[in-house]
């Protein structure tokens, strides 16, 4: 199905009643235009929404996300990816869901949102639990700007979510270098893949593992933000902070309350002059 034109959505459903909404695409989605989203299920009424892509989707414009999906009130949004989801334009997100109450998003898919400030993923609630899957097997890649691979809510306490949780299984990176950026709700990434890039959480209580097999692949400064934050390299877990040996790279974890380790932390890039430092404070160098 192809749709050209601004706000001309390839498959819609909006939903005034309790009812709940559902969506199945299995076929290929191409927009052209601004706000023309893939896929669009809202439910007005404080129902469920429930979205499941097996095709593939593709948007051009701006604000065009691969998937909408919204309950205005407490009604569970759960969207499920297996196909593959590319965006171009600016604020395109490949998964755009939220609600008042639970947001789960499942993918295995590969998603790539190329605009600026577009994430790969964004989940939000006002007071419900954000719960994302990634992989075995996917990728997320989020834009430029403000973009990230995985998002939680919107910024500035907008639908930040209460306990949300990331678990990786497949590949999470950003064209910003932002993998994940979080907000004021408590988040807790259970890395079992690979994570590129740096972190952005913020007031919660944050806790990143890194699992048997996970890697994460450090860059720049990751910001734990304000609350009471750990980080734990298990065993068969790796952190590798350098990635150029022409260059001396910095790489470090501000914000940072507790650091445990029983894997692998790694400057190793062919280079010399790299430094990695940890500190619970911004621009500190040590764990106070």
């Amino acid at each position: 199905m192809t749709r050209e034109g601004d706000e001309h959505y390839a498959a819609y459903a909006n939903g005034t009643g309790r009812g709940a909404i559902k969506v199945t695409q299995s076929g290929s989605i191409t927009t052209q235009g601004c706000n023309d989203q893939g896929i669009r299920a809202r439910s007005h009424g404080h129902g469920a929404v429930t979205v499941t892509q097996t095709g593939d989707v593709s948007t051009q414009g701006a604000t065009a996300h691969g998937i909408y999906a919204r309950s205005f009130g407490a009604g569970a949004v759960t969207v499920t990816q297996t196909g593959d989801i590319t965006t171009q334009g600016n604020a395109a997100h490949g998964i755009n869901a939220y609600s008042d109450g639970a947001v789960t998003v499942t993918q295995t898919g590969d998603i790539a949102a190329n605009g600026l400030n577009a994430s790969g993923i964004v989940g939000a609630s006002t007071g419900g639990n954000i719960a994302i899957t990634v992989g075995p097997g996917g990728t997320v890649q989020g834009g430029t700007g403000t973009g990230a691979g995985v998002r939680f809510g919107y910024g500035g306490g907008f639908l930040p979510g209460v306990d949300n949780t990331l678990t990786n299984r497949g590949t999470v990176w950003a064209l910003s270098g932002t993998a994940v950026l979080g907000d004021t709700g408590n988040e807790t990434i259970d890395n079992y893949g690979t994570i590129i890039g740096k972190v952005t959480l913020g007031g919660g209580g944050d806790v990143f593992d890194n699992m048997q097999g996970g890697t994460f692949e450090a860059r720049e400064t990751s910001d734990f933000g304000t609350g009471t934050d750990l980080f734990r390299n298990r065993s068969g877990g790796r952190v590798h902070t350098a990635t150029s040996a022409g260059t001396a790279e910095t790489t470090a974890f501000e914000g940072l309350e507790t650091f445990q380790n029983q894997g692998l932390i790694s400057t190793v890039d062919g280079g010399t002059g790299d430094v990695f430092t940890i500190s619970n404070t911004v621009g500190g160098t040590d764990l106070n």
